[in-house]
């Protein structure tokens, strides 16, 4: 289970909006003010997120909790977002010059571009849908403190 700490923004029956803090590792190393990647790293460091958690606890708004994501679904979402597009473009590509090998190679290149973006779209209506992707959303892991005077800078 892949954990973060979260701030409750909201409560509904049911359900908690909850802000994390956005982090990245890039920018801690020695060669950090040489670095270009540490510099656009800064540039999206220091966000937030808020997404929605489904729970029973007693929450009140500015109470510190926990939630996590199995690793296994983390990596399924990542197989969906970045390899299946991939394979699609490699897949239509091959296809395309296969089935029409006299094709400009332009026309192959842009049948591929059109299997991915079908692809993602495909992905986005089936996952996309609250029901459908709710093996996707983070699940509330227990309380941490009640968060009066707690902010979000406190979790870096």
């Amino acid at each position: 289970m892949i954990e973060e700490v979260a701030i409750v923004r909201e409560v509904h029956c049911g359900h908690a909006v909850v802000e994390t803090q956005v982090k990245t590792t890039c920018g801690q190393c020695a060669a950090k003010n040489n670095c270009g990647t540490s510099s656009i790293a800064k540039a999206f460091s220091n966000k937030s997120t808020f997404f929605s958690v489904e729970t029973n606890a007693a929450l009140k708004t500015g109470d510190v909790i926990k939630v996590g994501i199995p690793e296994n679904d983390l990596v399924s979402a990542a197989f969906y977002v970045y390899i299946a597009p991939i394979l699609s473009l490699f897949s239509g590509v091959a296809l395309i010059a296969f089935l029409l090998p006299s094709l400009s190679e332009w026309f192959q290149l842009l049948f591929g571009v059109l299997c991915a973006g079908l692809t993602l779209k495909w992905l986005q209506k089936r996952y996309g849908d609250t029901n459908a992707g709710d093996q996707f959303t983070p699940v509330f892991l227990k309380k941490i403190s009640n968060g009066d005077t707690f902010s979000i800078n406190h979790l870096n």
